[in-house]
Parts: C-alpha cells; sequence; structure tokens
C-alpha cells in the first residue's frame, strides 16, 4: 500500500527482486497507470507471477545401438537422474516403470545427469551428448531434455569343432560339432547354457563385462582332448553394443590302431627276416561304443583302423587265414588296447604259423612182357607208393 496525491499513478514491480526468470501471468498489470482520488483508496490490479518450470526425460535400452527408442525398446525404471538448477540446488528424480522420470524447477539453465551407477554395470550411453545435458526451464512450461539409451548387453559368439588332423586349426573339411553344450557364466556370475548348431556355431547375449566361456566335455563323445591349448575355459571382455568372437574350440576325438599279420615260419613269435606279412586277412575292430569294423591286411599283412578313443578289440578272423594257421604270438589275439585320441596306437603284431602245402607221388612197376613200354592187358605189375 502507499499513499500518494492524487491524479495518474504508475505502479511498476521491480521484476528483478523476483526469482529469477519469474514472468508476468496477469496481462497489462504491471506496469500499470491508475487514478488516483483524493481521499479514496484505489485498487490496482493483482500482479501474477510464476517461477518454476517442469523437464521431463526418459532412460530407455537402445538394444540395437542406433540412439533411438525403437518400438519395442524398453524404457529403463529405477535410474536416478540428478537435476541441478539455475541456483545450483541439487534434487534426484527416479525414472518409472516406463523409464520416464520429471521435474520441476525454478525457471533457467538446468543440468541433467544421469546417475549411471544405478544402471547395469557396463551400460553405454548410445545417444551422443543427451548426458550429461543443459537445457533451458521455461516458467510455466514443460521442457522435454534429450531421451537418454544405453546399451547394457553384448554378444559372443564361438565355435567348437571336429580337430581332425589335431594341429589346433579348423581347416577346410574338418566340421563343426553340433549339441555340444557351453556354459556361460557373465560379469554377475550368472550361468546360461548354449547349445551348438548343426554347424558347431553358438551365440550368447551377456551384459557387459569379463564373461568366462567353458564347454561342457562331458556332451563331447567321449576321450575327446582338446586341441586349441587355452581355448577352455576361457575368459573374454565383453564389450556393450558389439559382438566379441572367441577363440574356437578344437578337439579330436578319435586315434588310429595299426597292426600285422604275418607268417611266423620259425614258430618263435618274432617276425623274423624274411618272414613275410599275410594278406588279404580280415581283421575284426570292436571300439569302446561297442561298434564294429572289418579291416583287410595289405600285400605287406599291414592294416590301420581309425576308431574313437577308449579300450579296442583287435580279433584276427582266422577264417580268412590259410586252413591249419597257428598262433604263435601268445596273447595278440584277441587283443584289448586302449586307443588315445590324436594318437596312433600299435596292437601286438600277430603271427601264425602256416602249414606248408603237400602232394602224393603215385606209380606203377609192371612186368612190360612184349618190350612195348606199356603196361597191356595181363602184364602184371606191383604198385609202390612214392612220396
Amino acid at each position: 500500500t502507499a499513499t500518494v496525491p492524487a491524479g495518474d499513478t504508475v505502479i511498476d514491480v521491480d521484476e528483478t527482486t523476483l526469482e529469477d526468470g519469474s514472468v508476468l501471468t496477469t496481462a497489462g498489470s504491471d506496469p500499470e497507470t491508475v487514478l488516483v482520488t483524493a481521499g479514496d483508496t484505489t485498487a490496482t490490479t493483482d500482479d501474477g507471477y510464476i517461477s518454476d518450470g517442469v523437464i521431463t526425460g526418459t532412460v530407455y535400452n537402445d538394444e540395437n545401438n542406433n540412439g533411438i527408442q525403437d518400438a519395442g525398446e524398453l524404457g529403463l525404471p529405477g535410474v536416478d537422474v540428478v537435476i541441478t538448477d539455475v541456483n545450483n540446488v541439487e534434487q534426484t528424480v527416479t525414472t518409472d516403470a516406463n523409464g520416464d522420470w520429471t521435474a520441476t524447477v525454478p525457471a533457467g539453465d538446468t543440468v541433467i545427469d544421469v546417475d549411471e551407477t544405478t544402471l547395469e554395470d557396463g551400460s553405454v550411453l548410445t545417444t551422443a551428448g543427451s548426458d550429461p545435458e543443459t537445457v533451458t526451464a521455461i516458467a510455466g512450461d514443460t521442457t522435454a531434455t534429450t531421451d537418454d539409451g544405453y546399451i547394457s548387453d553384448g554378444v559372443i559368439t564361438g565355435t567348437v569343432y571336429n580337430d581332425e588332423n589335431g594341429n589346433g586349426i579348423q581347416d577346410a573339411g574338418e566340421l563343426g560339432l553340433p549339441g555340444v553344450d557351453v556354459v556361460i557364466t557373465d560379469v554377475n556370475n550368472v550361468e546360461q547354457t548354449v547349445t551348438t548348431d548343426a554347424n558347431g556355431d553358438w551365440t550368447a547375449t551377456v551384459p557387459a563385462g569379463d564373461t568366462v566361456i567353458d564347454v561342457d566335455e562331458t556332451t563331447l563323445e567321449d576321450g575327446s582332448v582338446l586341441t586349441t591349448a587355452g581355448s577352455d575355459p576361457e575368459t573374454v571382455l565383453v564389450t556393450a553394443g558389439d559382438t566379441t568372437a572367441t577363440t574356437d574350440d578344437g578337439y579330436i576325438s578319435d586315434g588310429v590302431i595299426t597292426g600285422t599279420v604275418y607268417n611266423d615260419e620259425n614258430n618263435n613269435g618274432i617276425q623274423d627276416a624274411g618272414e613275410l606279412g599275410l594278406p588279404g586277412v580280415d581283421v575284426v575292430i570292436t571300439d569302446v561304443n561297442n561298434v564294429e569294423q572289418t579291416v583287410t591286411t595289405d600285400a605287406n599283412g599291414d592294416w590301420t583302423a581309425t576308431v574313437p578313443a577308449g579300450d579296442t578289440v583287435i580279433d584276427v578272423d582266422e577264417t580268412t587265414l590259410e586252413d591249419g594257421s597257428v598262433l604263435t604270438t601268445a596273447g595278440s589275439d584277441p587283443e584289448t588296447v586302449l586307443v588315445t585320441a590324436g594318437d596312433t596306437t600299435a596292437t601286438t603284431d600277430d603271427g601264425y604259423n602256416v602249414p606248408v602245402n603237400t602232394g602224393t607221388l603215385s606209380g606203377v612197376v609192371f612186368n612190360d612182357e612184349n618190350n612195348n613200354g606199356i603196361q597191356d592187358a595181363g602184364e602184371l605189375g606191383c604198385q609202390e607208393l612214392m612220396s
């Protein structure tokens, strides 16, 4: 209230004494000229001001890492956002179930900063320049900030394959191993198991950070041996938004067995110089999985077979030897050997004493009465067996 002489009087609110950013809401009320009447009280128009504004924003999971909240990309709930207003006063708001937040602040420059410690470990900002961000809050208005996209997961891939030659490299023709389980332990110590596909490949999505990959070797063929040193188990650093390839895991599960079948002429159980191998002899191989195969000795009496690692039975099919052949190498047939994956295992040579073929000679001694060189009717003789 003020006492003034009668007459036109100007009323002007000193807006420097209002909160920064205050905005007049009563149009025409300031400044205002009123006619003061002597002895009377004259009311001026009330002056309304607003000094606060509203700011809003969203924090979301940018799954495809493109910096845009696409359809299906969900907001991240429970994320703290620190708001520092024009007066340097801080407040913290938390995103709702949809990843949205809102705050009321004085008009003026306002800093918005997502508290990334409240995001999943390893989360990476995908919306460049959106955090921290300064916006000007306008008194009486709602100001939208830039949405904050984050990606916290990465993808890891790998292959499990049959390293037939045991050289630690997946060469042309070496096939992947399907149906093998791979146990993935992420940075939060959460396990998941993935299974190799028809090509031996696998993939997994995990949070960013150190991740352990461990092939479950119980799901490989018995006796399988790792050929790629250091590849299993393996720890890799997964980067949010990226695909990280692990070291391929090569395994060899087969071994080779060899042997010889020979003619032990002197019956001493040793293949001496000059004692030849026996060609065309069948050898029946029964592997650790009870699967049979038959191989045949070559021109030198040698044979070879590829089988899974493990106990393997070798049995010469003696019906394919010459009748009367006798084994001279005690314990060599049948024989059980332990086949080692990736190695060649020599079995005991099988010596057989093969009988020498004999024939029968016969003839007739007769009285050649007429001296014509032919045993004619009536010419008697004495038959004698000669050998």
